[in-house]
This record gives structure tokens, sequence and C-alpha cells, in this order.
């Protein structure tokens, strides 16, 4: 009896674990020394621009503005570090919505989400880290999950383009993400997409 009930509620609150173990992965990283090097380039622009610096023209560095923008915004490592913990709890719960359309079992659901959630919370893969890969990750989840939902609309096709747009504005590889999305749309469902997108623009114009 005892067993069926963990079972119950191990299947109800499954993502409520997952995000605690979040917590306990990367809680460390809002406390540990400055290590990475990017982290503080990115917090130096975000401080020039907080100070009145014009971005590209008083100060510069290689990659889109977003990044910076956050940088400026967070002000300090430790809110830096706090903006990207909030940004990847909010971004394993958009895994876990893309996950449920791709798997039919609740089984492959947890399993992509559990992993998704080790690898980017690690050390290893420089999970605690801000930088633009663990931002913009979110976005093009984002991005996809709009694309694949199964009721296409015409401002899911807008929406989903501004999330890889977001992408993008934190580094130029986003862009790659948007364009996957499309070769998969094309050979999964382009009949179906062609159908949704034309209905959809007639619909409003």
């Amino acid at each position: 009896m005892a067993k069926e009930n963990l079972k119950k509620y191990l299947k109800k609150y499954w993502l409520v674990l997952i995000l605690i173990l979040v917590i306990l992965l990367r809680l460390p990283s809002l406390f540990e020394p400055f290590t990475y090097g990017d982290e503080g380039v990115y917090l130096t622009l975000g401080q020039a621009i907080r100070r009145g610096s014009i971005l590209y023209r008083n100060i510069h560095d290689n990659k889109p503005p977003l990044l910076y923008l956050i940088a400026a915004l967070a002000g300090s490592f430790s809110y830096f570090r706090l903006i990207l913990f909030l940004w990847s709890l909010a971004t394993i719960y958009f895994f876990k919505k893309l996950a449920e359309l791709l798997f039919k079992q609740e089984k492959g659901v947890i399993t992509a989400t559990l992993t998704f959630t080790i690898l980017t919370s690690i050390h290893t893969f420089e999970g605690n880290v801000a930088n633009a890969e663990n931002f913009l990750i979110g976005t093009s989840i984002l991005g996809f999950y709009l694309l694949l939902s199964q009721k296409k609309a015409f401002w899911k096709f807008l929406l989903a383009g501004f999330f890889f747009s977001l992408s993008t504005l934190f580094k130029i590889p986003g862009a790659f993400d948007f364009l996957a999305a499309l070769i998969v749309i094309f050979f999964l469902e382009k009949t179906t997409l062609r159908s949704a997108l034309k209905s959809s623009i007639s619909a409003h114009f």
C-alpha cells in the first residue's frame, strides 16, 4: 500500500522533485567565487551600460546585446547568477512541456526532463555559468514548443519567431535553432503547417 502511494506521489509531483534537484545543484553557484572569465567581460560591459556608456560605441564585445543588457540589469556577479538560476527553472518547465509533445508516454517525458536537468545544471557542461548558451536554450525551446504545438495559430508563428529572435540576440548561433525548427517542421508536418499557416493568415487578414 505504501509503495503504491509512493508511486502515485512520484507520478503527481515528479516535476516538483526535479525542480528541487535543480535548486540543490545550482544553489552553490550563487555563493561560489568568481572563476569564469567571460562572466567578468559580460559584467564589465553591463556595468559600463549602467554608467551611461553606449554599447558598441563606447564599449564593445563580440556578442549581440541581450546578454550584456541582462548583466547591466543584474549589476553584480551574485545577481547575474541568480537571474540564470531563475531562468533555468523556467527553461526546465518549458522543456517538460516540449517533451510532452514529443513523447507519448509519461515515462519518456520524465526521463528526457531529468536528463536535460542534470546535463544543464552540472559544472561539467558549464551549466552554472551565466553565458549566452544557457540563456538562449530557453528561448529556443519556447520557439520549438510553439511551432510543434497541436493547435496552430497565426499568433503562435509570430511568437515563435520572436523567441528565436531573442535566441539570436543572445548569440548568433541561435539563428541556426530557427533553421533547425524549419527543417523539422518541413519534414514532419509540412502539409499541416502549410494549411494551418494559410488558414491563420486568411482569418486575420
